[in-house]
C-alpha cells in the first residue's frame, strides 16, 4: 500500500463513477434491462432458488412471524433447518421492501445489477485509495466488477454474484491501519457483517484475509504495524462484526452442537477449480470456439463453477506491477492473490479434469479441517479474492505507467486507459447474457390457477421427488401457489429433512422401484392424514414409458384435476 494516505476521491466524482458502472452493468448485461420483469440472468437453475429464498424470507417475517431459518414449507411434514441453506440475507432482507414496489422476478433482477455497480464503485474506492490516480482506478476496478467469476455465478447464485461488499470492508481495513480510531473500526466491521450476509463464503474469504493482512502487517511491515491502537481498533472491529453476525449464525451452530448430519458429498473435489481454467476463456463469452466450451466440460461437474479466466492483459499488468514497484505496495495482493488461488484449487490438484499427484493433499485441507468454515465445498469459489488481488495490482501497474511518463501526454494516457479498460471488457465479454422466463419454464402460472380456488391449509406432492433440479423448479411454484412440499432443492440437506420421504412407501418413488398396481391406492391415507392433497405428475421430467405408467397408477386411484399436454397433471387426492 502506499506510504501516505491520499484524501478520498471528492463525493461528486464517487457518483459519476458509480453512474459510469451502472451504465456499463446495463450494457455488458444486455438484453437483461429489456426483459427486467419477466425474465432473469442465466438458465433456469439455482436463481429459481434464489427467487424462493426472497419469497420465504418476506413470508416467514411478515406472514408467519416466525426467523426464515426453520421451514415446514419444505420437506412436509417434518421440514427442514436452512442454517446452511443460502438464504443470503442481506438480499433477501433488501427485497422485503422492494417486493412492495416491484414484483419477485424484478426485485431479483435489481438485486444482481447492483452487485455489479456497487462492486465497481468500491473497488474504485479502494485502488483510489491505494494509488491516488482515478483513471487508473476506474480502469481496474473493471476487473473485480466484472470478472468472468462475477458473470458466472450471475447467472445462477444471487448469493455469489453478491461481492459488492468485499472491496468496502477492504478499503476501511486500509484506512483504519493508515488512520486507527473507532470510526474506520465500525465501519470496517459492518461490512464485514453484511459480507457475510451475502454469503458465507465471503465471510470466511475475509477473515482469511484478515489473517494474512495480520500476519503480514506484523512480519514484514514497517513501524505502523506495531502500532498498538490499530491493533486494538482491528481486535474492536473483528468483536462488533462478530456480536451483529452471531444471531445469524447461531442456528448453523446449534445444529452442530446437536449433530445433525448432512448428506456428504465429495462436491470439494468436483467444484474446485482446474489450474488449467485460470487460462482459458470462459464459455459464455460470444467469441469462444466449440472446442474450448468443449474442454470446459472437461474441468468441472458444470461450467460456471469451473469458470475462473484471469484475463491475459490483467495477468501482464499484475506481473508488470510486481516486477516494477516496490514489494511494500504490492506484496499483500501478491501474498493474497497467491493464498486464494491455491485454496481454490481444492483438496487435490485438478489439471484437464485428472488430479495430478493424487497423494499430495493441498493446502485446502486446512479449511476442510476448522470449525464452520469445513461447510464450504465448493473451492472455486475462493478465486473472488484472487481477483481482489489482481485488480489492485493493475491499478498499480497503470498508476506506474503514467506517473512514470511511459505514455507522453494526457491525450496518450487517456487514450492508453480506454484501450486497456477496453480490452479487459473484451477478454471478459459474456453478452448477450443468457436469460429465462421462470413463469414459462416452470408453468407456475398454470399450477397457481388450477389451485385458485381451493384455499385450504394442505400440501403437493410433485414428482419427481429429491431431483436437485426439479425441486428447484418446485420451489419456485410455491412462490405462486404458497402451499407446502414435500421435496425441495436447498443447499445443505440433512437426514432428518428426509425422514418422511425415507420411512414411508414414498421411497419406492424415490428408489425407482417398480410399482404395484394399487401402490397409489394403499398410499391414499396416508396422504389424506398428512393433509397431501394433490400430486403433480411432471412428465417432461421422467423417462416416456415412466411417465406413462405413473399417468396410469395415479388415474386409477385419484381424480385427475388438470393437465398441461405433456408437461404434467394435476391429481387431486381427496
Amino acid at each position: 500500500m502506499r506510504e501516505a494516505p491520499v484524501k478520498p476521491a471528492a463525493a461528486p466524482y464517487k457518483i459519476y463513477v458509480a453512474s459510469a458502472h451502472a451504465a456499463l452493468t446495463l450494457l455488458l448485461t444486455y438484453p437483461l434491462v429489456f426483459k427486467l420483469t419477466t425474465q432473469v440472468i442465466g438458465p433456469a437453475e439455482d436463481n429459481l432458488q434464489s427467487l424462493w429464498n426472497l419469497w420465504w424470507v418476506k413470508q416467514a417475517i411478515l406472514s408467519l412471524h416466525t426467523h426464515p431459518y426453520y421451514t415446514d414449507y419444505l420437506f412436509y411434514p417434518q421440514g427442514t433447518s436452512l442454517a446452511f441453506h443460502s438464504l443470503s440475507l442481506f438480499n433477501s432482507l433488501l427485497g422485503i421492501p422492494l417486493q412492495f414496489i416491484v414484483n419477485p422476478i424484478t426485485c431479483y433482477n435489481i438485486l444482481i445489477l447492483l452487485s455489479f455497480v456497487l462492486a465497481g464503485w468500491g473497488m474504485y474506492l479502494l485502488i483510489y485509495q491505494l494509488t491516488g490516480h482515478s483513471g487508473a482506478a476506474f480502469v481496474a476496478s473493471l476487473v473485480f466488477a466484472y470478472s468472468p467469476y462475477h458473470f458466472a455465478h450471475a447467472e445462477h447464485h444471487l448469493q455469489l454474484s453478491s461481492i459488492q461488499f468485499i472491496p468496502f470492508f477492504i478499503l476501511y481495513l486500509i484506512r483504519l491501519f493508515e488512520r486507527p480510531g473507532l470510526k474506520y473500526s465500525l465501519i470496517a466491521g459492518i461490512f464485514l457483517f453484511l459480507a457475510g450476509l451475502c454469503s458465507w463464503y465471503y465471510l470466511m474469504c475475509l477473515v482469511i484475509f484478515c489473517l494474512i493482512f495480520a500476519v503480514y502487517q506484523l512480519i514484514g511491515q514497517s513501524r505502523a504495524a506495531l502500532n498498538h491502537r490499530f491493533w486494538k481498533q482491528f481486535l474492536a472491529m473483528l468483536l462488533f462484526s462478530g456480536v451483529l453476525i452471531a444471531p445469524f449464525i447461531y442456528p448453523g451452530l446449534k445444529e452442530k452442537f446437536y449433530g445433525m448430519r448432512y448428506f456428504e458429498k465429495n462436491l470439494s473435489q468436483i467444484f474446485s477449480a482446474d489450474a488449467l481454467a485460470f487460462f482459458i476463456p470462459p464459455p459464455a463469452h460470444p467469441l469462444v470456439p466449440v472446442a474450448l466450451v468443449n474442454l470446459y466440460n472437461k474441468f468441472g461437474v458444470n461450467t460456471w463453477e469451473a469458470t475462473v479466466f484471469l484475463g491475459y492483459l490483467v495477468m501482464l499488468l499484475s506481473g508488470y506491477a510486481i516486477y516494477k514497484l516496490n514489494w511494500s505496495q504490492t506484496g499483500l495482493w501478491v501474498v493474497s492473490g497467491l493464498i486464494f488461488g491455491v485454496f481454490s484449487l481444492g483438496p487435490r490438484l485438478h489439471v484437464m479434469g485428472k488430479v495430478i499427484f493424487p497423494a499430495l493433499p493441498m493446502p485446502y485441507w486446512l479449511i476442510q479441517r476448522m470449525p464452520l468454515f469445513n461447510i464450504s465445498s465448493a473451492p472455486g469459489r475462493f478465486v473472488v479474492m484472487v481477483f481482489v488481488s489482481l485488480s489492485v495490482l493493475a491499478g498499480y501497474a497503470l498508476e506506474h505507467i503514467i506517473s512514470t511518463g511511459r505514455v507522453r501526454g494526457l491525450r496518450g494516457n487517456g487514450l492508453m486507459l480506454w484501450l486497456t479498460g477496453g480490452f479487459i471488457l473484451f477478454e471478459y465479454l459474456a453478452v448477450p447474457v443468457k436469460l429465462c422466463s421462470p413463469d414459462r419454464i416452470t408453468q407456475a402460472p398454470f399450477i397457481e390457477e388450477q389451485l385458485a380456488n381451493d384455499s385450504g391449509d394442505y400440501a403437493i406432492l410433485e414428482l419427481p421427488l429429491l431431483d436437485y433440479w426439479a425441486g428447484n423448479v418446485f420451489m419456485y411454484r410455491q412462490t405462486r401457489h404458497q402451499k407446502r412440499l414435500l421435496n425441495g432443492s436447498i443447499s445443505r440437506l440433512s437426514h432428518k429433512s428426509v425422514k418422511f420421504l425415507l420411512s414411508t412407501p414414498l421411497k419406492e418413488l424415490i428408489n425407482d422401484s417398480a410399482l404395484g398396481d394399487d401402490f397409489f391406492t394403499k398410499l391414499k391415507p396416508l396422504l389424506i392424514k398428512n393433509r397431501i392433497k394433490y400430486v403433480v405428475l411432471n412428465h417432461y421430467l421422467y423417462e416416456k414409458s415412466k411417465a406413462a405408467r405413473l399417468y396410469i397408477l395415479l388415474n386409477r386411484a385419484f381424480k385427475k384435476n388438470a393437465g398441461l399436454e405433456d408437461r404434467l397433471t394435476i391429481f387431486r387426492v381427496y
